[in-house]
């Protein structure tokens, strides 16, 4: 069938408007107008193929646990009853066996034990053979332990005592805090009066109350507390303080004290401030004697521990130290 011509544009018609508005974008767009030369966006670039993962492995057969010993054993650590060694397992041993005391586990503690204390013991017996074969470290020459030896010692350390205590009077006093109203403050005045007597001190007493308490002796020097207290801040009577003029003073006991704790005391204030030092102080209280000072000890600790001679060092500096002590003990006889 033939169109006729006169119907042709009403067929061109109909045709396009079944075209879509993707092919024909000049009909959609119109309003842009005719952008011949306008660039296209570039496409998008092609989507990267993600690689196959491969497939898992299989799983390796899980290994059966291992004990305790075999773990230790594959490992290195210290030796066997090394100090280290204790450090590490003692606690475990003695834990299993308190936690299930079986006889095996309890077994095992006790002779692990029994191995650690006879090595602790044949440490003991080491150190004192060479404390007995080493003069430098006998502590037997500082102190004596035999009983024909320490009657003799202790009677120079009282001899020591009493002569540096002469040789504070011409140097320092005391001042004794008192108060009528304390019955320790009248049990302390005698015991004062006494060893001040026999070391030739110089004290005066300050009461409270200001002026003799306790029947004093008329020759006693007796003042009353006028701020004394409050400058030496004390607060609890009696009270006993060495004074060393013009301006050095030390609280030697707030409390009562028998007489050879007084002079104890007393000593150790002097030292204190300077009027004994630290040989004579060592020459009245043998605790002290023989000491490295910490001065000598610092100066040790520079000396290079693998040094080949670093234990002869500080022997000798021992040596030193003990030889000084017993030349001051001898000059002291010999001044006697």
């Amino acid at each position: 069938m033939r169109i006729p011509v006169y119907l042709l544009p009403l067929a061109l018609l109909a045709t396009a408007s079944f075209v879509s508005a993707a092919d024909q974008p000049f009909l959609t767009d119109k309003a842009r107008g005719w952008f011949w030369y306008e660039k296209q966006p570039d496409p998008p670039p092609p989507k990267e193929k993600e690689p196959k993962q491969p497939p898992p492995a299989a799983a390796a057969p899980a290994k059966p646990a291992s004990s305790p010993e075999a773990s230790a054993q594959s490992q290195p650590g210290p030796a066997t009853f090394s100090v280290k060694w204790f450090q590490q397992n003692y606690a475990t041993v003695m834990e299993d066996a308190i936690d299930d005391p079986t006889d095996a586990k309890m077994d095992k503690y006790r002779y692990v034990t029994r191995v650690m204390v006879d090595k602790a013991t044949n440490f003991s017996h080491k150190f004192q053979e060479r404390a007995v074969l080493d003069a430098a470290l006998d502590e037997t020459n500082r102190f004596p332990i035999s009983s024909a030896m320490r009657s003799d010692f202790y009677r120079q350390i009282n001899q020591n005592k009493a002569h540096y205590m002469r040789q504070l009077a011409d140097r320092a006093g005391l001042w004794v805090f008192l108060d009528a109203e304390c019955s320790f403050c009248e049990r302390q005045y005698p015991i004062v009066k006494r060893m001040a007597k026999e070391h030739g001190l110089y004290v005066i007493f300050i009461t409270k109350q200001g002026g003799p308490i306790f029947d004093m002796r008329p020759d006693d020097e007796v003042l009353p507390d006028a701020g004394h207290s409050k400058v030496m801040q004390v607060s609890v009577y009696p009270a006993t303080v060495l004074v060393a003029p013009p301006d050095k003073h030390v609280v030697v006991s707030q409390g009562m004290l028998s007489e050879d704790l007084i002079v104890d005391r007393v000593l150790l204030a002097a030292k204190h401030i300077g009027l004994l030092d630290e040989g004579q102080y060592a020459e009245v209280n043998p605790n002290y004697s023989g000491l490295l000072s910490p001065q000598q000890i610092s100066k040790l600790g520079t000396v290079d521990f693998s040094d080949p001679f670093f234990t002869r060092k500080i022997r000798d500096a021992v040596v030193a130290k003990s030889s000084d002590l017993s030349r001051s003990r001898v000059n002291y006889e010999k001044a006697r």
